[in-house]
């Protein structure tokens, strides 16, 4: 029902109303969310499988690397780039 300058504002049943459901949705979240984060953590992190370029041992010094791939007879892979790290130029 609109107030004295016209302007409509809900009575302090709906409000109350709201308030309580919100309460109620937060406090049923608290209760599951370890179990949640921890499956979705498990969800988001690599596998072990996914993980496995991370046990390359990769140089940062380009000499080091050179003289790395010749002493093992293997390739050397040269990642090069120009600008922004995340590629935001």
């Amino acid at each position: 029902m609109p107030d004295s300058l016209g302007v409509h504002r809900p009575d302090w049943r709906t409000t109350t109303s709201a308030l309580l459901a919100t309460a109620l949705a937060i406090g049923a979240a608290a209760q599951r969310a370890p179990r949640d984060l921890e499956e979705h953590v498990r969800r988001v992190l690599p596998s072990k499988a996914e993980a496995r370029w991370l046990e390359i041992p990769w140089q940062t010094n380009l000499m080091r690397a050179r003289q790395l791939s010749q002493q093992q007879r293997k390739p050397m892979f040269i990642w090069l780039m120009d600008g922004h790290v995340l590629g935001c130029t």
